[in-house]
């Protein structure tokens, strides 16, 4: 099968504040009336009961200036990564991934990896590549980035569960990126019917009750007199 990927936006923003005043004061690119919330993750309780981890080494719940963050790091595929369960979109025809992350120690050409499964089986899928470079990604800055696209595996196959995967991607231990504030959206499919339509019965107008056209009383001929023989 053919996957495809249609990537509908994509938005990052950064700040250089304290993360923990940044923490509730995202943008939300949300279109009112035409998406819904599916979750939100901040982990202040954890890991929540949206994801997993890999093995502990790589990947963990991390205290961060005192606001719970999960850290990634190294470059251990699975276990550097941070994986959510499977997710119901089957009401949705697109889906909205924001997150905050952070890198610490990253060298250029280091990355976060955001990739995602179709229906719980089948290959991963890259949605996103966030590659150190020292410009638009530098080490030590909170960025906050935001992605849509579509929901279908092929031209006429809707996706009606997903799962999303969080992967560090460095090449060693003191490579770490940092990430928390995980939500999912997604835009409700707008043309699904409730129910069938159904037509009211028309009820026929009524109509008078035939009637015989009336015919004229049969007429008794009038008597005639006998014939008499002249004499």
């Amino acid at each position: 099968m053919v996957q495809m990927i249609l990537l509908l936006s994509m938005t990052c923003y950064a700040a250089s504040a304290s993360y923990t005043s940044l923490r509730g004061s995202r943008r939300s690119l949300f279109t009112a009336g035409s998406w819904s919330n599916v979750f939100a993750e901040s982990f202040d309780s954890g890991i929540g009961s949206h994801f997993s981890l890999g093995n502990t080494d790589d990947s963990s719940v991390h205290t961060l200036n005192d606001v719970n963050v999960i850290k990634l790091k190294d470059n251990m595929g699975a276990d550097s990564s941070l994986t959510s369960r499977l997710i119901d979109m089957s009401l949705y025809s697109q889906i909205e991934l924001s997150f905050d992350y952070m890198a610490e120690g990253f060298e250029v050409g280091d990355d976060l990896v955001v990739e995602f499964q179709n229906e719980d089986t089948g290959p991963w899928y890259t949605a996103l590549e966030l590659v150190l470079d020292n410009t638009g990604f530098v080490n030590s800055v909170w960025y906050t980035q935001t992605i849509r696209w579509m929901l279908y595996a092929g031209p006429s196959t809707p996706v009606n569960n997903i799962k999303i995967r969080f992967r560090a991607s460095g090449d060693d231990d003191t490579d770490i990126v940092y990430v928390d504030n995980v939500s999912i959206s997604g835009k409700l499919i707008d043309d699904q019917p409730t129910s069938a339509p159904t037509v009211a019965p028309v009820t026929p107008a009524p109509t008078a009750a035939p009637t015989k056209s009336p015919t004229a009383a049969p007429q008794t001929p009038a008597p005639t007199a006998a014939p008499t023989k002249s004499p």
